[in-house]
Formats: C-alpha cells, sequence, structure tokens
C-alpha cells in the first residue's frame, strides 16, 4: 500500500510539475506578447509625435498662405482701382482732345475769318489738340499698365489660393492619419494592460 501511495505521489508531482512547466512558457508567451505590445504601442507614439509634427508644419504653411492670399486680394484690389481711375481719366482727356478737335474745324468752317488770324487759331488749336493727344495716349498707356498689373495680380491671388486649399488639405489629412493613430495607440495599451494583469 505504500508503494502504491509513493506511486499516487509520484504521478501527482509529474502532473504538478507539467502543469508548472505549462503554466511557465504560458507566461513567457504572454510577456512576449505584452513586450511586443509594448514595443508596437512606442513606435506608433513616436510617428504620433512625427506626424503631429508635420501637421503643425502643415498648418502653419497654410496660414502663410492664406495671409499671402489676403496680401495678394489687396494688391489685386488696389491695381482694380488705379485701372478704374487711368481709364476714366483717359476717356476725359480723349473726350476733351475731340471737343478741341471739333472747334479745330469749327474754326476751318468759318471763311468770313481773316485768313491770318483764322490760321494763327487753327495752329494753336491744332497745338493744343496734339498735346491733348498725347496726355489721352499717356493714360491710355497707364491704363493697360494698370489692367496688365490687375491680370497680374488676379492671377497671383489664384495660385496662392490653390496653394493654400492644398496645404490645408495636407494638413487635414495629416491630423486625420493622427486621430487613426491614436485609437490603435488607445488599442495597443489596453491589450498590454489586459495581458499583464492576467
Amino acid at each position: 500500500r505504500l508503494k502504491r501511495r509513493e506511486e499516487h505521489l509520484r504521478e501527482e508531482l509529474g502532473v504538478q510539475s507539467d502543469k508548472a512547466i505549462d503554466s511557465s512558457m504560458h507566461a513567457r508567451v504572454e510577456q512576449a506578447h505584452a513586450a511586443d505590445y509594448q514595443r508596437r504601442t512606442e513606435e506608433a507614439l513616436e510617428d504620433l509625435a512625427a506626424l503631429q509634427g508635420n501637421a503643425t508644419e502643415a498648418q502653419q504653411a497654410a496660414d502663410v498662405a492664406r495671409e499671402e492670399l489676403s496680401e495678394a486680394s489687396g494688391e489685386a484690389a488696389v491695381a482694380k482701382r488705379a485701372a478704374r481711375v487711368a481709364t476714366r481719366v483717359a476717356r476725359a482727356e480723349k473726350d476733351a482732345a475731340d471737343q478741341k478737335l471739333a472747334a479745330v474745324q469749327e474754326v476751318l468752317n468759318h471763311a468770313n475769318l481773316p485768313v491770318a488770324r483764322e490760321e494763327a487759331r487753327v495752329q494753336a488749336l491744332r497745338a493744343r489738340y496734339e498735346q491733348a493727344l498725347m496726355q489721352y495716349t499717356r493714360s491710355e498707356g497707364r491704363m493697360y499698365e494698370g489692367q496688365a498689373q490687375l491680370q497680374l495680380a488676379t492671377s497671383r491671388a489664384a495660385v496662392v489660393k490653390e496653394r493654400a486649399g492644398l496645404l490645408e488639405e495636407r494638413a487635414e489629412d495629416k491630423r486625420e492619419r493622427a486621430e487613426k493613430l491614436l485609437k490603435s495607440i488607445a488599442e495597443l495599451t489596453a491589450l498590454t494592460r489586459r495581458v499583464r494583469a492576467g
């Protein structure tokens, strides 16, 4: 009977030993899982930090682009006003020149004036007309220059606006990726805690 008892105890000891080995192996596996979760969490945190830095830079670039857009829009508005003023001045000078030319024609049509006096008046009026025509030409040049500046400023504003939109889209994409990373980190952290607690 004592021998059977001894054998039974040995069997029990073997079973317990096997259980202990299994538990030890299971614990090692769980520790490896926990270490892997911890490593992935740290990597995700590093990725998140880098991504948040990139998102901040993209947001700053978008802010700068918006400021440039505001400046370009202001320049376009100034150029537009200058073009309008130049157009009004050019029209006024052209009207004045046309009136002077009409006056010259009126003088030429009056045959009852002495020829010398008529010729003198015609020459004077023609000189004034040519002067007004030159002023009109200069004003027209300023008007075209103003229109060219307006077109340039408008084109620049459009380019800056498009660039600002692209930068904002990029910043939004980085923010979304950062949010996904944060979610993954939270899940990994919860898994690590569960494994360690188990």
